[in-house]
């Protein structure tokens, strides 16, 4: 319930903004039971940043597991869109600009070089490391970029964003990974 509520909170106040009063009003608390938790915001928003990353990979990023990567890769860009349909507080505590305290901008960081590794390792090694990183870090970087952009044009279903997605990916890594065992 606190986690729930501290979200929202960020989400529409912004993290310099929200205040632990006004978390713990949300989420029906006093703020000694914050404190019980968190030592700080800035420990709270840390904690959600990472906690919301790791499961937005969870749930859209994995190496393929057969031979038809194209659907797998439609299916990913699907669960990264339908994630943050059903929580889309991820989109701004995620993929917009973090605050300027420094110990949040490296929790941002980390979490960002978390997915771009995980896209990498999910691209498989018919590339080598770094070209595959940039490959990922270019993935990551266009899908952050459309869910924003999709949330200032709601007219947009999800399927349109998600085709064109997956079509205009696939067509740059099927020409990037010109291997028989990627193209299926």
């Amino acid at each position: 319930m606190i986690d729930k509520a501290a979200t929202e909170v960020f989400a529409e106040r912004g993290y310099e903004a929200a205040t632990m009063q006004e978390i713990a009003r949300a989420a029906g608390v006093v703020v000694s039971v914050l404190y019980d938790h968190y030592s700080s915001k800035r420990e709270l928003y840390v904690d959600l940043l990472e906690r919301h990353g790791q499961t937005l990979m969870k749930r859209s990023i994995r190496p393929p597991t057969g031979s038809h990567h194209r659907t797998e890769l439609h299916r990913q860009i699907d669960d990264f869109f339908r994630a943050i349909e059903e929580e889309p507080l991820l989109l701004s505590m995620l993929f917009r600009d973090p605050p300027g305290d420094r110990a949040i901008v490296k929790a941002h960081r980390r979490v960002q070089a978390m997915a771009t590794e995980a896209i990498s390792i999910a691209l498989g090694d018919e590339l080598p490391e770094t070209e595959r990183t940039m490959i990922a870090e270019m993935v990551k970087a266009s899908l952050a970029s459309l869910a924003r952009w999709r949330s200032d044009h709601r007219e947009l279903s999800r399927e349109q964003c998600v085709d064109t997605a997956t079509s205009l990916i696939w067509d740059g890594l099927s020409q990037t990974i010109n291997h028989s065992s990627f193209s299926g």
